[in-house]
């Protein structure tokens, strides 16, 4: 039971699936450990498979234990297991909510959090069905927590929203982009905003390029089916790798969610269409054959489990983008992302025009598996001599124990942010629409232009083509 007069009922449906027992218990783990769990938390986990409160608990032990961030303790899993009850229901069938309703009876004044850990398919299923059973009686009170894609397309992404506006107010639904909780993407307005040194050279006079990379040295795993249907743009570069574009290149916002959000779209608005006549000087394209891994051999996408042997899906995507906005005026823009390459890595790197030929000062901000800021830049050369050479100024956050420690995960600080109603960790509407008008025009121009993915061996940077998408003064691109 809850103890607060008000309680937060956190009910999560789709309780026996991966993202729940990896991320969402573990989290909620975490932030009991840490104390940040609000009072009067219950966690209400649906699922369909056969399971009482105490089989579940036992179910999940060994998932929290080795998928929580901080050490396991009998005492913390004990507590995070009194708040917890599980119902076993089919959420596809409306007579099933009668057990949902009594419970939230218990608690008429609480406020409500629905986390969709399903397949958006089921967003509107489950929200007619929330409101057809009265568990929905305050607007005021219950918010719902939706993970992407958010549709595959503007059309299907107008859809699910219509849908569940007719459930939800746009104030109450939370949308999930697990990278806008990674710190570093957080650390980025204040490395931006809060520094003189950066804040006065954030314009085209002085940055020359920059690059956003999301690699990973994975496949398509189990998704093959979903990555058919989506590839490196529509999984990758659609909304994280936007949403780091929009924090890297937006105003200075208001203190207030609405400007951060109107801010950012804005950025994604401005973004310059890619067209088919010249769409090879902007997009390259690849897609993963057969190679090692981490001294493994892997098989192509070709290869993968509900993959076509025709696909030509793209496992590797780079853009050049340009922004049509004053201060990044001719200012190129690198988004590159991929799967089954050399190493894992996130990271945005801020190039800035080179002075009497010197190599240029860079500013490495590293999103993963590393966290930090990296600044290198020129000195003289001790000794007699003039020579100038590159040196360097690390911050790196996750290399100090502590720091690892004290540092919420994604999904900590998401379910943490959403417990307090605070929507600036969560992706707005406007970005989401903003972002699928590009991406539907870019693919319009990728089938006018007949443009095909070229192949790159797993374990390499991506397709060599790529070292010809730059020109010879921008060698210090990131692809390795």
């Amino acid at each position: 039971m809850g103890t607060g007069n008000h309680p937060v009922l956190f009910t999560i449906f789709g309780g026996t699936g991966d993202l729940t027992y990896r991320k969402l218990l573990p989290a909620l783990y975490n932030l009991i450990a840490t104390k940040m769990l609000p009072k009067g938390v219950e966690i209400i986990v649906v699922g369909r498979r056969d399971f009482d409160t105490q089989s579940y608990v036992e179910h999940i032990k060994p998932w929290i234990q080795e998928f929580a961030r901080l050490s396991f303790s009998e005492n913390i899993f004990n507590e995070l297991v009194s708040h917890l009850t599980y119902i076993k229901m089919n959420f596809t069938d409306t007579k099933d909510y009668k057990v949902l309703y009594d419970y939230y009876n218990q608690y008429p004044q609480a406020q409500q959090l629905y986390y969709y850990a399903v397949a958006p398919e089921f967003f509107s299923v489950i929200s007619k069905n929330l409101r057809q059973c009265s568990c929905l009686k305050n607007a005021s009170t219950y918010q719902v927590l939706i993970e992407k894609p958010f549709g595959v397309n503007e059309d299907s992404a107008r859809t699910l929203h219509k849908q569940l506006l007719e459930v939800f107010s746009e104030e109450s639904i939370y949308r999930i982009d697990h990278y806008l909780g990674k710190e570093m993407i957080q650390n980025m307005m204040s490395i931006r905003f809060q520094n003189t040194i950066f804040k006065n050279i954030w314009n085209h006079h002085s940055i020359d390029y920059i690059t956003i990379s999301a690699y990973e040295t994975v496949g398509v795993e189990n998704r093959g089916s979903y990555y058919e249907q989506t590839g490196a743009i529509k999984d990758m570069v659609q909304n994280h790798l936007f949403q780091i574009l929009s924090i890297v290149l937006m105003d200075e916002p208001e203190e207030h969610v609405e400007s951060l959000f109107k801010n950012q779209a804005d950025i994604i608005q401005r973004i310059i269409p890619i067209e088919a006549n010249n769409i090879n000087e902007h997009l390259i394209l690849g897609q993963y054959e057969a190679g090692v891994i981490d001294h493994e051999q892997v098989v192509g996408f070709h290869g993968e489990s509900n993959v076509s042997p025709t696909s030509t899906t793209e496992t590797f995507a780079a853009l050049k983008l340009f922004i049509d906005h004053p201060q990044y005026q001719g200012v190129p823009v690198y988004l590159l992302s991929g799967k089954r390459t050399k190493k894992r890595s996130t990271k945005v790197l801020v190039v800035f025009k080179p002075v009497n030929n010197q190599k240029p000062n860079v500013l490495t901000i590293s999103i993963s598996p590393d966290e930090g800021v990296f600044l290198s830049f020129n000195a003289k050369k001790p000794g007699n001599s003039q020579d100038v050479v590159e040196v360097s100024m690390d911050f790196c956050q996750s290399c100090v124990y502590e720091n690892r420690l004290n540092t919420p995960e994604a999904y900590e600080r998401l379910l943490y942010a959403a417990f307090n109603k605070d929507k600036s960790l969560f992706t707005d509407w406007q970005m989401v629409l903003s972002s699928w008008r590009f991406v539907d025009k870019l693919f319009l121009a990728i089938n006018q232009s007949g443009i095909k993915p070229y192949k790159y061996k797993a374990g390499t940077c991506g397709p060599v083509e790529l070292e010809a998408f730059f020109p010879k003064n921008y060698q210090e691109i990131d692809t390795e």
